[in-house]
């Protein structure tokens, strides 16, 4: 079988067909490799991950399918038999058996670094290019529940000190931060996604350059103000390097960097600002 990658889509409204890339699955050098989103390495899915889907049972469902399908194979109705991964009616298989919200197309031709040795890596640059977008989409819902919980939780809401997307006039440029505190001191929150395995995919990148930017932006208008980034790593990116990596890549720029899902983090943020 040639090589080749394939995409998962879903489509949360059949009538508008506007599909979100949810996945890739790889074969390279006989090999098949694969990353769906909201995988985790201590657990199958990270369902704190999948708000975008109007079903995160149903998402799961099909999530299973196509890891049981690439270990064990699938049945082809067309061939009226069961097909294995290495057999050449297999992708035919997968992508018959995957249909209305949860669809498999073929990928467009797309250069994978040669230095990416194995069909683990290649797949994990795919997805970094292909899904990282719609990963930080769905990291960024994830973060701004968190906020609504801890704002909840220590009496922010409804607080005259305490703002949502407070936009800071800057010359003729406007900063929006999704959360601040005013009251004598300044404090300006900014979000940061972990989307990505990798410290140079394009879509962290992105959000650190508008990190530095809104910060130093921020410092300009108030010399005074503190620089605080929220991040909320999963479990799998917690104990590997890309969480430490990405704080070294923020540290200079921030003045904190509080991690959501350490609660005595939070404490030390925001039970301070309780009215």
């Amino acid at each position: 079988m040639k090589d080749l990658y394939l995409v998962a889509k879903y489509v949360p409204d059949l009538t508008r067909r506007e599909p979100r890339n949810v996945g890739v699955i790889l074969h390279q050098a006989g090999q098949w490799a694969a990353r769906f989103v909201g995988e985790d390495a201590s657990q199958p899915l990270d369902r704190r991950r999948l708000r975008q889907f109007n079903s995160v049972e149903t998402y799961a469902e099909w999530h299973r399918f196509w890891r049981d399908a690439l270990e064990k194979g699938a049945f082809s109705t067309a061939a009226h038999r069961w097909v294995e991964p290495s057999d050449v009616a297999f992708v035919d298989a997968l992508r018959a058996a995957s249909r209305d919200h949860f669809v498999l197309e073929y990928g467009q031709p797309l250069a994978i670094p040669c230095e990416l040795g194995t069909p683990e890596a290649a797949v994990a640059y795919l997805f970094d290019c292909l899904v990282g977008r719609e990963e930080a989409v769905a990291e960024e819902a994830t973060i701004g529940q968190r906020m609504q919980d801890v704002a909840a939780r220590f009496g922010l809401e409804g607080s005259r000190h305490w703002r949502s997307n407070y936009t800071l006039r800057v010359a003729k440029d406007c900063v929006v931060f999704p959360y601040a505190y005013l009251n004598g001191e300044h404090r300006y929150y900014k979000t940061m996604a972990i989307p990505a395995r990798r410290l140079d995919s394009p879509e962290l990148l992105k959000n650190a350059h508008d990190i530095f930017w809104s910060f130093q932006q921020a410092r300009t208008k108030d010399k005074g103000c503190a620089r605080i980034a929220l991040i909320n790593p999963s479990s799998e990116q917690r104990t590997s390097s890309i969480a430490s990596d990405v704080r070294d890549l923020l540290l200079d720029q921030v003045d904190s960097i509080v991690d959501l899902s350490e609660d005595r983090q939070v404490l030390g943020e925001f039970g301070r600002l309780r009215p």
